[in-house]
């Protein structure tokens, strides 16, 4: 039977007050993905193939049923309800599914609104915006391009990576409002009206100093949010310091994020009101941020809401707010566990009663459009909007003016007006814009932008100019809006006033305005900024660049930049001018770089260094590097590097910057510049502190960088390999170092010519194993093989012990194989490395003939293996030499493309092998393929089977008997999906698969084991692998997260999990029952 789950409280912390229960569990909607809750205070799930109603009947916050929805090809990863409409992101669009009669059943296929790329960086949230509007992100592998766009007002026009795609209301015009993001599943509107999402790193790059973490963003209108490329694999993002692009509100570190969603109801305490509820999928948290205007955007400083426990498998993928006032948080994703918990405040039953009843607690129609919780939520606009419509403007229009209500409430009436009622009046607006609360100014500013009255721009242009920065940014987004029914010097107006504005979002506003102003009126805004201060030259620039973008060398935007240098501008200042400069040039060369090290380090164009303009770049750099400020010497010395500047005391400066304390990310930048700078005279000095610094990196990394799935190794091979290349006697001084045995050299080794890589080895080889010296390790190993094998192998074979350098000790051990390492050989024959098993083979087959029952039966079973599968790793025409040399026969070697493709016949072609090796050594054949001691019997017990006359509902009866739903019968299976399984194999041998389910493992479900420091071991199949840790689907279906600190040996498994003698006790009309229900299991 499966294990007992344990109940929620136990797995997870929550803060105190909070209480967390089941909704729903995997019986009824198993690896969750997305959730929404639809008109009718339902929630609705979807998983891989489906689409699902889930109801409360009695209303106790438990699920007591479910319907399903749809069937879905692949499964959604946005869900968004509206009235009787559920729009569902998946299996490669929007779609559109009608449910007219409220019963929880679609009432027919979707209806396709816009093609978006399904895939884990694909298509993902869906909501409805305060204005009507509807929104969806997508990740950078989404292809959102400008050919989706229809609207000429798109605030993108050439959308770049993920971005949010914005729908007007009936979905007829398609624009994109932000662009930039990597993988961001999610967004949601605060009580503003502004947005939020939370976006994903790429933690293959995590310590090398272009890595990026997680982060949460303000969405900015129009902005690019820095990255720029798809897929998962590759990392550079253009700095948030860049002036092009929207920074971050705050770095959240390492993290998977999913659901995203806006606390807006009354059953949390006041602390949660009006904050963030941001789900992370690798670490199993939900986090909780309380977001806080601060000049044009936000700040944030997120606390941990809830935390798993232990190795609990928590893997939230999506958060909703209930009717209640509850939260609702989804977990499964990648085949996991899913279920649907619910967190409620039970600290002051009070607030419970208010969250339910504030519909009555109301009064009047007026204060329940005004004040409804979530009201963008599909159940709440099914309780605010009709009453709203039926009411008319003429309430909401008081509300906007009256200074006396919270602003809450008049930000609700504006947006009403702007969604329902065709906008504010003017008189509303012109009122409403001297309020003197700045956030119902900055409203009015948005709903103008959105739907504009009478004589809207005087009132636009005024904002733009408002002491509030909030304000401002929304007056110049609404300007954006409508630009061109603006009058251009009113457009000028607004542009020239925040051109030089301490606040990054209304410069970069102010330049995107300057790119639509007519020639008369963008001559008079460049002449206005191009000679005055350094920050109004620095946003000119930027607006010069993008209304005169350029293939080459923009010569513009370099001579204004390299102007700003020579002034007395501020760190600020100087590193915008900087950030400029490398996108004159082309900026970094991201997309075919020299070698991967370099995609931030070398220019996109071919530069000419005796151009007067990129001279005369180079040295105003060379003036301000290193200055005082740490982001101006980065990139001050990136530029240089870029530029590969002659200068020669370039070198000598680079390297005062790294230091015994200074951060190791910052390190690789400033060798990397290093590296890239020509070498001039040689310099001792300059050569030792480069050694003394690569040697610095081991130390203050402690191990990190040796984590799984890591590009550190990679990069750091390139960068040493370079620093050679640049200097050929700095492998002399790293070996002459003391550090180079305490620090570990060998992954500096690599760059080393043969005899310097043997040098090392042997100074590696000393200090093994002592206190500060290296410890064991695969690469260790590799780098201790170069010795002569008399004077390597007895070191080798003393780590024996060590399970997780046996592939490497045999490839060392292979290179001149001697008698003593034939047993193992014989266990490199069962490993999972092609290039292990090649050794083995051809050291086996190089000792001297020893036809002992041991290196047959371990041969023999490697030829069962490769023969049950059509490209295995090893042929077996690879496997019969060793064979033939240890029996003494000339067995012929046969391949699939001689027997016409036909497994089954190849094998059958090779059993003259498995009956010689039988019959020559009885005891071998107990062990190999089908014919183990009572396979005479099973072929009699199968050959007995009528299987044509089972019955399925006895068979349904036995399958959920012996357990095989639990990894059969789910979206989240453990297994393979057993429908229409009777149509890819004979009964015989499907019936054979599930008696020795170790006989054939897809790859798929290959097993792993986990063993432990604390001693303990879990076995399962790895749902997701990341740096920090594991995570596991275990046989008993449950998820277990297990931190790679934890972690003290990992290696896969032969062994199948799922379990021997499910057929035990079964008699001929059982098979043919179970063979029955399984045929009727339609192929999806």
């Amino acid at each position: 039977p499966p294990a007992a789950t344990p109940p929620p409280s136990a797995t997870v912390r929550l803060p105190q007050g909070f209480q967390i229960a089941e909704f729903a569990g995997p019986a009824l909607a198993d690896d969750i993905q997305a959730m929404t809750i639809d008109s009718r205070g339902r929630v609705v799930v979807t998983g891989p193939g489906y689409i699902k109603t889930l109801f409360d009947e009695d209303n106790d916050g438990v699920a007591d049923s479910q319907k399903l929805f749809a069937t879905t090809p692949g499964g959604g990863m946005g869900l968004c309800s509206d009235g009787p409409y559920l729009y569902f992101t998946g299996d490669g669009a929007l779609w559109r599914y009608a449910d007219m009669d409220g019963d929880g059943v679609a009432d027919g296929p979707p209806e396709r609104i816009l093609p978006v790329r399904h895939a884990e960086h694909g298509g993902h949230g869906i909501r409805q915006g305060p204005d009507g509007s509807w929104w969806l992100i997508a990740g950078n592998d989404g292809e959102i391009h400008v050919g989706l766009i229809n609207d000429a007002r798109s605030p993108v026009r050439e959308p770049v990576a993920g971005a949010l795609i914005r729908f007007s209301a009936n979905f007829q015009s398609t624009t994109v409002f932000a662009h930039g993001f990597r993988n961001p599943y999610d967004f949601d509107f605060n009580w503003l009206g502004d947005l939020f999402t939370y976006d994903s790193d790429v933690e293959r790059d995590y310590l090398l100093p272009w890595y990026t973490p997680t982060r949460i963003y303000h969405v900015a209108h129009g902005g690019h949010h820095g990255w720029r490329l798809p897929g998962f694999t590759r990392s550079y993002h253009q700095p948030d310091y860049d002036p092009a692009v929207i920074p971050m509100i705050r770095s959240m570190g390492r993290g998977s994020p999913t659901g995203v969603v806006s606390y807006r109801h009354r059953q949390f305490p006041p602390l949660y009101l009006n904050g963030l509820f941001l789900c992370d999928w690798t670490f199993g948290k939900v986090w909780f941020a309380a977001t806080e205007p601060a000049g044009a955007s936000y700040t944030t400083e997120p606390e941990l809401f809830l935390d798993p426990v232990g190795e609990s498998g928590f893997a939230p993928t999506d958060a909703v707010v209930a009717p209640d006032g509850s939260l609702l948080v989804s977990v499964g994703g990648r085949k996991t566990r899913g279920a649907v918990y619910r967190i409620h405040w039970v600290a002051d039953p009070a607030r419970e009663v208010l969250a339910r009843g504030w519909a009555e607690q109301a009064g009047t129609d007026v204060d329940i459009a005004l004040n409804a919780p979530q009201p963008l939520d599909a159940w709440s606009r099914a309780i605010w909007c009709p009453r709203a419509a039926r009411l008319g403007p003429r309430p909401f229009d008081l509300a906007a003016g009256t200074e006396s209500l919270p602003d809450s409430v008049r930000i609700r009436a504006i947006e009403i007006l702007t969604e329902v009622h065709g906008g504010l009046m003017t008189s509303t607006a012109q009122a409403a814009a001297r309020s003197g609360s700045p956030f119902v100014r900055a409203r009015v500013a948005w709903s103008l932008g959105m739907v504009p009255c009478a004589d809207f721009a005087p009132i636009l242009a005024s904002l733009a100019s408002d002491p509030s920065p909030h304000v401002r940014r929304c007056a110049l987004e609404g300007i954006t809006e409508r630009v061109e029914t603006v009058p251009p010097a009113l457009v000028l107006q607004a542009a020239l006033g925040n051109a030089g504005h301490g606040e990054k979002r209304l410069r970069q506003l102010s330049a995107h305005l300057a790119t639509a102003l007519p020639l008369p009126e963008w001559q008079e805004y460049y002449k206005g900024l191009a000679r005055g201060p350094a920050q109004g030259r620095l946003t000119c620039a930027l607006a010069v660049a993008e209304r005169y973008p350029t293939n080459g060398i923009h010569r513009g935007v370099l001579s204004m930049a390299t102007e700003v240098l020579k002034l007395q501008a501020s760190p600020s200042e100087q590193l915008q001018a900087i950030e400029l400069l490398q996108s004159a040039c082309g900026g970094w060369r991201i997309q075919n770089p020299s070698q991967e090290l370099y995609s931030s380090y070398e220019l996109v164009m071919p530069i000419e260094w005796e151009s007067p303009a990129i001279r005369g770049a180079a040295a105003a750099v060379r003036q301000v590097f290193p200055g005082t400020e740490p982001l101006v010497a980065r990139e001050a010395a990136r530029f240089l590097g870029m530029l590969r500047d002659p200068d020669p005391s370039l070198p000598s400066r680079v390297m005062a910057r790294v230091g015994p304390r200074t951060p190791p990310a910052e390190d690789f930048h400033f060798l990397t510049v290093l590296s890239r700078l020509p070498a001039g005279r040689p310099d001792t000095n300059l050569v030792d502190r480069c050694a003394a610094g690569l040697l610095d990196l081991n130390r203050k990394l402690e191990g990190e960088a040796n984590r799984p799935k890591q590009n550190w190794a990679d990069r750091h091979r390139e960068l040493v390999m370079e620093l050679v290349r640049r200097t050929p006697t700095l492998p002399e001084a790293l070996l002459r170092s003391p550090g180079f045995i305490r620090s570990g050299g060998m992954n500096l080794a690599d760059a080393f010519d043969f005899q310097d890589r043997v040098r090392a080895a042997r100074l590696l080889i000393q200090g093994v194993d002592r206190t500060g010296g290296p410890s064991w390790s695969p690469s260790l190993v590799r780098l201790l093989s170069l010795l002569p094998p008399k004077e390597m192998h007895p070191v080798l074979r003393a780590q024996w012990g060590k399970p997780e350098l046996r592939n490497e000790l045999l490839l060392g051990l292979s290179r001149d194989p001697e008698p003593v390492d034939r047993d193992r050989f014989v266990g490199g024959l069962a490993s999972f490395e092609p290039e292990v098993v090649h050794a083995s083979l051809r050291s086996l087959a190089s000792l001297p003939r020893e036809p002992a029952a041991t290196p047959v039966e371990g041969a023999l079973r490697l030829l069962d293996r490769s023969l049950r599968d059509r490209k295995p790793s090893v042929e077996p025409g690879e496997i019969l030499p060793l064979l033939n040399h240890l029996t003494g026969q000339a067995f012929p070697a046969r391949d699939l493309a001689g027997v016409g493709g036909d497994l089954a016949q190849l094998r059958r072609s090779y059993q003259p092998v498995f009956d010689w090796c039988a019959a020559r050594f009885p005891n071998v054949a107990a062990g190999v393929g089908v014919e183990a001691q009572d396979a005479t019997a099973w072929e009699r017990s199968l050959a007995s089977v009528a299987w044509s006359r089972g019955n399925p509902v006895q068979g349904e009866v036995l399958f959920q008997a012996r357990a095989c739903s639990r990894c059969h019968g789910s979206q989240s299976s453990l297994g393979p999906d057993l429908s229409g399984v009777t149509r890819r194999w004979t009964p015989a041998d499907l019936f054979s698969q599930i008696r020795y389910p170790s006989k054939e493992v897809a790859e798929a479900y290959q097993a792993v084991e986990l063993r432990l420091r604390d001693g303990t071991t879990h076995v399962g199949l790895v749902a997701f692998l990341s740096a920090d840790g594991v995570i596991l689907r275990t046989a008993d279906g449950n998820t277990v997260r297990i931190p790679e600190s934890s972690i003290a040996s990992r290696r896969p498994i032969p062994q199948s999990i799922m379990p021997e003698g499910l057929l035990e006790g079964l008699n001929p009309t059982d098979l043919a029952d179970l063979y029955a229900y399984l045929k009727s299991l339609a192929p999806r």
